[in-house]
């Protein structure tokens, strides 16, 4: 119990918020969590209801940060990738590992934690793992993991109207904006000159992956191990945060032809893409 107040206490510290009476706007911001900013607006909700769900949101980041961060020498992933055996590991980890496994399968196995050796990672089908000498990766879906969840819990809380900005490279919405009627996010093209597009979003997320001129040769490619190349980056709206997440790095990778069957699993999801 002290360990869980204590993190707790830890987290708030890190966290800001504010609550805007005149229009019934809360909004949180942590400067710093999985490597980049989090913000929160949520509309139409009390103080109370809000600050609640912020709350959850906080510790949640925090918690999911301190599992899967591969380099944080003292992080639950970082034992596992260091266990030349079976381990057991918790339901949290379990089950991000099990939705990658899905994934893994529904893209061909193009989205691989493992890089490339996802197909020889074994698990009991609950918490028990062995990697047999791969190591885990899981920064192409931390992210939208915890929106997904974030997302579920917004819906089971009855919030009308919210924007969750995870970095500027993930984005979650419920409903649309409290004084139109949607959410509008701008996205510069990084290889155009001027060029600007605006996408409407109404209660789904936004994902975005790429190679651009500040920040290119991330993705891998787990059939060749090497870094995609290629001026390109791929923005993906879907109803699920996660598999935008997902699929935004998928589609960097796969071919046209590919990329077309893949996206045939994933109805609705919407592609646009920049560059080459």
């Amino acid at each position: 119990m002290q360990r869980v107040l204590l993190l707790y206490l830890y987290v708030m510290i890190r966290c800001e918020k504010e609550f805007l009476e005149s229009s019934s706007t809360f909004h949180g911001a942590i400067p710093r969590v999985m490597g980049t900013r989090l913000e929160m607006l949520i509309s139409g909700s009390s103080e109370e209801d809000a600050s609640r769900l912020w709350d959850w949101l906080c510790v949640e980041a925090f918690h999911l940060d301190s599992i899967l961060d591969r380099f944080n020498p003292v992080s639950e992933l970082s034992a596992l990738n260091s266990c030349d055996g079976w381990m057991e590991v918790s339901e949290t980890l379990a089950s991000v590992l099990g939705a990658a496994a899905r994934f893994h399968s529904l893209t061909d196995g193009l989205f691989d934690v493992a890089g490339g050796g996802m197909g020889e990672v074994e698990t009991d089908g609950h918490c028990m793992v062995r990697l047999n000498g791969h190591r885990l990766d899981f920064g192409g879906m931390a992210k939208g993991y915890l929106l997904k969840s974030f997302g579920d819990r917004l819906a089971w809380s009855g919030v009308k109207s919210a924007f969750v900005d995870f970095g500027s490279s993930s984005i979650l919405t419920v409903g649309t904006h409290p004084f139109g009627d949607c959410w509008k996010v701008g996205i510069r093209d990084p290889f155009g000159v001027g060029t600007f597009v605006e996408v409407e979003l109404r209660g789904n997320a936004m994902s975005t992956s790429g190679n651009t001129p500040s920040y290119g040769s991330h993705i891998m490619d787990p059939r060749t191990g090497k870094p995609v190349e290629g001026r390109r980056q791929v923005v993906v709206i879907a109803d699920d945060a996660l598999a935008a997440e997902v699929l935004s790095t998928t589609l960097m990778i796969a071919g046209e032809e590919q990329g077309k069957d893949i996206l045939t699993r994933f109805p609705g999801v919407e592609v646009r893409m920049f560059g080459e």
